[in-house]
């Protein structure tokens, strides 16, 4: 395959995968570095998952390396998950992004009310401001409800123009894993995915979607991606952006 060609002076290369584990779809980055002797997996203190791999090993043997450290990788991630929660702190006047929208968090003296989203605002029981885990359980449960009933319209519109049949919609609460669809086509998506312009969030509906018929990442696969989200690599992109509120 290699022939006889010059060596590259190339020390490093760095590349974006994904892997699926237990139904979920893991973005990695690959890194081949041309001295290094073995494999080894950093979960690094922003949640990102990296595998660092001699020069020659194919992402077939990266990938099942990784799968063989699964349990300490998802275990590492949900630390880190945890703290990353607990460094961060609601305040009256932050910024909370909704579909594309930035809506402003405000506390509401009412003693009665519940989360609400008003014009550019979300409001939220003061009785809750001084309690940070009790407000981002909260926020997390309204955000979930509010992606239930988004994705379900969502879903119902593009596998009508798409031809296809799901099974049923999970909502899940994941740092890394943007959405998944099973064998039995079930779709899971993020809840996170909210915090995303629609157009972005719509990708991900049309990029699981287009799983069920192929479950893998073919051409045949990227082809009907490609028909109904045309410009989905710039939307795939957005999702490393993503900055999260808390």
């Amino acid at each position: 395959m290699f022939g006889k060609k010059k060596k590259s002076k190339t020390s490093r290369l760095v590349s974006s995968e994904v892997v699926v584990i237990d139904a979920d779809e893991l973005s990695y980055t690959l890194i081949r570095v041309r001295s290094r002797k073995k494999m080894t997996v950093l979960v690094t203190s922003k949640g990102k998952v990296e595998v660092r791999v001699p020069f020659r090993v194919t992402v077939r043997q990266a990938e099942k390396f990784l799968k063989q450290c699964r349990d300490w990788v998802l275990q590492r991630l949900h630390d880190v998950e945890k703290q990353l929660l607990e460094q961060q702190v609601l305040v009256e006047g932050a910024s909370i992004p909704f579909l594309g929208e930035v809506l402003t968090l405000r506390f509401s003296t009412n003693p009665g009310s519940g989360i609400e989203r008003g014009a550019g605002v979300i409001h939220v029981p003061i009785r809750w401001s001084e309690d940070v885990e009790q407000l981002q359980k909260r926020l997390e449960l309204w955000f979930s409800r509010q992606a239930r009933s988004h994705f379900l319209g969502r879903l119902s519109h593009f596998s009508k123009i798409m031809g296809v049949k799901y099974n049923r919609l999970a909502i899940r609460n994941q740092k890394t894993i943007w959405g998944s669809c099973s064998a039995k086509s079930n779709i899971n998506l993020n809840w996170r995915l909210m915090w995303m312009d629609s157009r972005v969030a719509d990708y991900v509906v049309i990029h699981e979607l287009s799983h069920i018929g192929y479950m893998d990442h073919s051409p045949e696969f990227w082809a009907r991606v490609a028909r109904f989200s045309p410009d989905y690599r710039n939307l795939r992109a957005k999702l490393k952006d993503v900055k999260a509120p808390w």
